[in-house]
């Protein structure tokens, strides 16, 4: 009576006599592992070796408590690095040493450890990686000894931050947006449970925490730098953090200027104006002047001062004006000044009672000269 594995490797045999028939005969399959199939084939051959039985099939259960195995293999993960195993002698007479072989492999990244052989019933594995999901089995004469387990060794912080780390200005002026890559496997030593993200534009830090590959980081300070740190997290703690320096956006101009002075010539007009509220990096101002009556331009030009003077041969004595300056950043513009200005007339008629001493502060000549630009 012959039992043999899926393989077609002998696992079983034993020799029965009898002179009925008809034999029951109890056969126990010891050894199945949950590392085999589970299936074995059955045949029955007279003395001779010809079978006089179709083949059967059993299969096994070798997770029951009531299968029966060679030993209990059984693991106590010591560190974060190493694990001891330990086993029970194998069934039959072995008379002399048996050697085991200690098999494991890293489940993460599918890594198989260098085997470790023992003449003992223990072992301790080491220099294993920490946070790690493991399978371990013990074989013997090539024969597996036991079940296959599992176990996890302890975790450990981080031993590398998160790659590719970027933080790109929003269309605001008071957020960044945040993103990176996972830490690579073999440096995660755990789980990571979440990411620490910390800031600051001056001496105090802030941080916030995030279980996704990225974050908006809100209510900062306009036209600001900012160091940014980010670092993955594990039960244990946070690890190693990639750092980076970013600026916040200036802000979009929210007011208009305030108007300080119009002064008017015969064919000159000067306008001054002030810095509207708000954080800016590179604010500039378009400065534009049209004839009220036809609508028809004779000025545009972007200034980076808060005072334009509108001269020109296109600048005409006793006309009304329409001029306006909008306030502008690379981030867009705001609400625009306007204001109405008359040139004064070619002919003045003089009071006597005005002194000719007066006279050049009543007319003001302003010429103010433009680059090609």
């Amino acid at each position: 009576l012959g039992c043999l594995r899926s393989d077609g490797k002998q696992w079983y045999q034993r020799r029965v006599r009898g002179d009925e028939d008809r034999m029951v005969v109890a056969m126990e399959i010891i050894c199945a592992t949950d590392t085999d199939t589970g299936y074995y084939q059955v045949r029955v051959q007279n003395w001779s070796g010809t079978t006089i039985s179709d083949p059967f099939y059993i299969e096994t259960a070798p997770h029951s408590e009531t299968a029966p195995n060679c030993f209990s293999l059984r693991h106590q993960v010591l560190s974060s690095r190493s694990v001891r195993l330990e086993w029970d002698s194998p069934p039959g007479d072995n008379t002399s040493p048996l050697i085991y072989q200690i098999v494991l492999q890293n489940q993460a990244w599918k890594q198989n450890i260098e085997p470790t052989h023992t003449v003992k019933l223990f072992d301790v594995v080491e220099d294993l990686h920490p946070g790690t999901p493991y399978t371990a089995y013990v074989q013997s004469k090539g024969d597996l000894v036991g079940h296959r387990i599992e176990f996890r060794t302890h975790e450990e912080r981080p031993s590398a931050p998160p790659t590719e780390v970027q933080c790109l200005p929003q269309s605001g002026s008071t957020s960044l947006y945040c993103i990176w890559e996972e830490i690579s496997p073999t440096e995660r030593n755990g789980k990571i449970l979440n990411y620490k993200v910390r800031y600051r534009h001056n001496y105090e830090w802030e941080f916030n925490f995030t279980s996704t590959e990225l974050i908006m980081l809100k209510d900062l300070e306009p036209v600001s730098l900012y160091t940014v740190q980010v670092s993955g997290c594990t039960a244990v703690g946070c690890g190693a953090a990639e750092e980076l320096t970013v600026t916040t956006n200036e802000d979009i101009p929210a007011y208009r200027p305030t108007l300080r002075y119009v002064i008017s010539g015969v064919t000159n007009i000067r306008i001054g104006w002030s810095k509207p509220a708000g954080s800016f990096s590179a604010i500039f101002y378009h400065v534009s002047c049209v004839k009220r009556e036809t609508g028809a331009p004779i000025f545009n030009r972007n200034v980076t001062e808060v005072d334009a003077v509108i001269a020109g041969n296109s600048v005409e004595p006793n006309t009304q004006y329409m001029i306006s300056v909008t306030p502008q950043t690379s981030q867009g513009h705001g609400p625009a000044l306007t204001k109405n200005v008359a040139t004064l007339s070619g002919a003045l008629n003089l009071c006597p009672s005005i002194p000719l001493l007066l006279l050049p502060l009543m007319i003001s000549t302003l010429i103010l000269e433009y680059d090609n630009d």
